[in-house]
């Protein structure tokens, strides 16, 4: 309660408090807190070096506080990665971010753009299907579906301690980038 009434009195925006007692006295000290950058550039300063460190599997999303890297590592934490949001709050612009990084360490993507806007910047790119219409999409789908079946009896024939250390042998990573599902999905 007084933390917020400082911050009214005061008109003071993104600050932190801590208390600290001496004696009988208590203060109050306040720091104002790092915002994360708005955008993050691949020109910017050191963004070149950051992606370089960042592992294959955990593709960099953005920069929080204090600089704090935000990415998902899709091998230890999560497969696969969905962005529910409403418009314009940039669903793909995040889902370029993590398929760019993952194409320019040797994945392949499959780019599924049903509304033909959202990712022209994989029209060409060595490393990606890009479908842009339903009949397209549909063949694309096909083939990853025969390829999953291709991978899982690859696998079977494998040893497990071989797929954990070279999981390459099954083929390189695929990333579907689906875009707009709900409207793809009653066309399909």
């Amino acid at each position: 309660m007084v933390a917020d009434l400082i911050v009214k009195q005061l008109a003071l925006g993104n600050v932190s408090f801590t208390w600290r007692r001496a004696s009988k006295d208590t203060h109050a000290i306040v720091k104002k807190r790092q915002t994360p950058p708005k955008t993050l550039r691949l020109s910017d300063p050191g963004v070149r070096e950051l992606l370089t460190k960042m592992p294959e599997s955990a593709p960099l999303i953005g920069l929080g506080a204090s600089k704090k890297k935000i990415s998902a590592d899709l091998d230890a934490d999560i497969p696969h990665v969905l962005i529910p949001a409403r418009s314009g709050r940039g669903k793909s612009t995040i889902m370029r971010t993590i398929c760019r990084q993952f194409v320019h360490n040797g994945a392949h993507a499959f780019v599924l753009d049903y509304k033909r806007i959202s990712h022209t910047w994989a029209r060409g790119v060595p490393g990606v299907t890009y479908c842009l219409d339903i009949a397209e999409i549909h063949d694309a789908l096909i083939h990853l579906a025969q390829e999953g079946q291709h991978r899982i009896r690859l696998a079977e024939q494998l040893a497990d301690d071989i797929l954990e250390r070279e999981p390459w042998w099954v083929g390189p990573r695929l990333v579907i980038l689906l875009e707009e599902v709900n409207a793809t999905m009653a066309q399909l």
